[in-house]
């Protein structure tokens, strides 16, 4: 029988046979209809032939400000009802407040 978890709605959370796929992503792109919204989540990835090295001579110095060149390649998406968008829209807006109440502010990243 497959591994389950309980949750506090009294749903039991069924893990398929060999796992749950984990997907990482770095970013997500939404697309609507009047009934539903679609996540898609991608990863940002160089174009083929753009992979950069150490060596690599940006076009205004050393200063490293303009983006490279790049694709996203979809992963996977997730489509759910208008509804269910807002639930998981206030379960992270509630997640993200704890993070930042124990960690602080997050802060946009600066690239290296």
């Amino acid at each position: 029988m497959p591994k389950g978890k309980e949750n506090l709605k009294g749903f039991r959370l069924v893990e398929p046979d060999g796992g749950v796929t984990e997907i990482y992503s770095n970013h997500v792109a939404l697309s609507t209809t009047r009934d539903d919204l679609r996540l898609s989540f991608g990863q940002i990835v160089p174009l083929e032939g753009q992979v950069i090295d150490a060596a690599f001579e940006w076009p205004e110095g050393n200063a490293k400000t303009t983006a490279l060149p790049g694709m996203v390649t979809e992963r996977v998406a997730v489509t759910v009802t208008w509804r269910q968008a807002k639930r998981v829209s206030e379960a992270l807006a509630e997640a993200v407040a704890r993070f930042e109440a124990k960690n602080g502010p997050m802060k946009d990243a600066v690239a290296p």
